[in-house]
């Protein structure tokens, strides 16, 4: 089952932009890939969809809900929760790795 999926949406210059997102939620971008027009567009479409179908993203697509969907953002992450955060972000480290020695 395929969980990401690639999208265009409006990055923090307002112009367009690839983005991965969770399937079903296709306003809520996981990763901003480079912009839909210029001499990167190509690339950069290429770049989200390797996201989008890299394994390492559905798992921490999956570690993300099931530790981090019930939390309330107006409190802080407990101790614990922190640790998991960090995990999230060791994930993220190992699939910017293995983008960049492919």
């Amino acid at each position: 089952m395929r969980l990401c999926t690639t999208t265009v949406v409006n990055g923090l210059d307002n112009k367009p932009h690839f983005a991965v997102v969770a399937v079903g939620q296709p306003y809520w971008p996981l990763a901003l890939c480079g912009p839909t027009d210029g001499a990167l567009a190509k690339k950069s479409k290429a770049e989200a969809e390797f996201f989008a179908d890299a394994p390492i993203m559905r798992d921490m697509l999956d570690l993300l809900t099931k530790e981090f969907g019930n939390i309330n953002p107006n409190f802080p992450l407990s101790a614990g929760k922190i640790n998991e955060l960090q995990l999230l972000v060791e994930r993220a480290s190992s699939l910017v790795y293995k983008h960049a020695n492919i």
